[in-house]
């Protein structure tokens, strides 16, 4: 994301305009000059298909956000895991609000407590309750409830982010 939002604002600087695509390629090309095992590691695969998945529901609410992402993971999940959850887009609409916010609390309470201990202690800990709600939703989530056991092969994942596309390619029609 830090990489996707420096070329954003470097093509901003430079007076260019953003195309989304290119600019994801780059990043990704960026990415992959660094470190070329980047491709092989699932986190990198997880969220470039998130992100996908973000930007294919812009503007269209947390639900269908939170949709686009479960269908643009789901068959990376299976592929590494062996089963998907039917459960995951409640569990993330349960937790998604809590992300930023847990975030900013994060940030402020660790600078506060480099400049003043006591104080970033204290703003730290408005966090826990948040954070343990995180954790609880998690391990409810996590349980078993709704997994299936299914895994997908690398001809149906093609077929599935083709019928992705397009479908997303029809709607834009």
């Amino acid at each position: 994301a830090g990489i996707f939002m420096l070329v954003f604002y470097l093509a901003q600087i430079l007076g260019r305009k953003f195309d989304l695509g290119r600019g994801l390629l780059l990043t990704v090309l960026i990415m992959t000059l660094a470190d070329y095992r980047i491709l092989s590691d699932v986190s990198f695969w997880l969220s470039f298909a998130a992100f996908i998945g973000v930007v294919l529901s812009a503007n269209k609410g947390v639900w269908m956000t939170t949709i686009w992402v479960t269908l643009m993971i789901l068959p990376i999940i299976s592929i590494k895991f062996g089963n998907v959850s039917l459960i995951t887009p409640v569990a993330n609409v349960a937790v998604l609000f809590l992300v930023e916010v847990i975030t900013i609390v994060g940030f402020c309470g660790s600078f506060l407590f480099l400049v003043w201990q006591s104080l970033g202690k204290v703003v730290l800990g408005i966090s826990y309750p948040l954070l343990r709600y995180l954790l609880e939703v998690i391990e409810f989530s996590g349980k078993g409830l709704g997994v299936l056991n299914f895994r997908f092969n690398w001809w149906m994942l093609v077929g599935w982010y083709l019928l992705i596309l397009g479908f997303y390619a029809r709607k834009k029609v």
